[in-house]
């Protein structure tokens, strides 16, 4: 688990808007007009599937490989070819 304040949380998500990462999706809530709603920029995505794809290989015992499928929604583990 993570611990942030609220200013840290809303300054990284500001960095993250302006590197283009993310993106502010206009969803009116009127129970909560404070609260947004964002999502990955096809920016964002590859730069998460690169980091995602980084770790996993540096943990992936021998013997094994990791490759993203063919939608790029999930993580397929696999014997290496012989």
């Amino acid at each position: 688990m993570v611990s942030m304040s609220a200013f840290q949380l809303y300054r990284m998500l500001k960095q993250l808007v302006d590197d283009g990462w993310i993106a502010e999706v206009d969803r009116a809530d009127e129970s909560d007009p404070r609260r947004r709603y964002y999502r990955l920029t096809p920016r964002g995505r590859r730069a998460a599937q690169t980091k995602a794809s980084r770790h996993l290989r540096s943990r992936v015992p021998s013997g094994l490989c990791a490759t993203w499928n063919g939608d790029n929604t999930a993580i397929v583990v696999a014997a290496k070819p012989r």
